[in-house]
């Protein structure tokens, strides 16, 4: 009689490698995700933004809003950018500190995508 195969035991090596595996593959669809919504945040703010602000400005009871016209903050989009850029070149230049450079990555990332709704804000105090 043959026996069935027994599962791995948590906390095994098979287990941790899937998990690891898991891991890193929902940090990089997270890591995705957020570049994503930079970018298309970015455009957002960019084309529709004045547009919107009037929008959030005649719903907060101004009624003859004017037109805001502020500079997109390319400044901190190129710092963010950098800091993207100098994590990924940390990570493959030192690899004990590869989990640093993956959490500055993810930092770089959220930051990105959070800037489109400070430039939004700008625009809305312009109206």
């Amino acid at each position: 009689m043959s026996r069935p195969p027994t599962q791995p035991r948590p906390g095994s090596q098979a287990t941790d490698g899937t998990r690891r595996t898991v891991t890193r593959l929902v940090s990089a669809m997270s890591l995705v995700s957020a570049l994503g919504a930079a970018a298309i945040g970015t455009v957002a703010a960019l084309f529709l933004g004045p547009y919107l602000a009037m929008g959030a400005a005649m719903y907060t009871g101004n009624t003859e809003p004017q037109q805001p016209a502020a500079p997109y903050p390319w400044g901190l989009f190129l710092l963010g950018c950098a800091v993207a850029v100098g994590s990924v070149v940390l990570a493959r230049r030192e690899p004990a500190r590869e989990a640093f450079a993956h959490a500055l990555l993810h930092a770089a990332a959220i930051f990105l995508a959070l800037l489109p709704f400070w430039q939004l804000y700008r625009l809305y105090r312009l109206t």
